[in-house]
């Protein structure tokens, strides 16, 4: 099984508003696992880092998981940053050689939050 969306899971510890993923989840069942073939069209993300879901089930992932976690957020908003910077991204091929490689292993690992990026850089077409 590829697990080509997935990034490591983080112990958060500290008061339970810090709390996200699988700490957040606690023993509630998620609706929408990042092993899920259909994960990464399910929810969509902006350029600030913000995730929605697109269907009841996965608009209840972001809930239980609290997905839309402010530390969650300023994480994706620097990887897009970084990837999509306007001194990285000038031209519409740019954007489109970015979404071909985006999610393609280098030296055995994926870009953080790959999905996410891919995601945004789509929408800019």
């Amino acid at each position: 099984m590829a697990h080509t969306n997935m990034i490591a899971a983080i112990l958060v510890s500290g008061a339970e508003e810090e709390h996200f993923g699988a700490v957040a989840r606690k023993n509630n069942n998620v609706p929408v696992w990042p092993t899920d073939p259909s994960c990464e069209t399910r929810f969509s993300f902006d350029q600030d880092g913000n995730i929605t879901g697109l269907d009841q089930a996965a608009k209840d992932t972001v809930g239980i998981l609290k997905l839309d976690h402010r530390t969650l957020v300023g994480w994706r908003r620097a990887a897009i940053e970084t990837f999509l910077s306007p001194d990285v991204i000038k031209t519409r091929n740019d954007v489109e050689e970015l979404i071909r490689l985006i999610d393609q292993p280098v030296g055995g690992r994926l870009a953080e939050f790959c999905f996410v990026i891919k995601s945004v850089a789509l929408a800019m077409l």
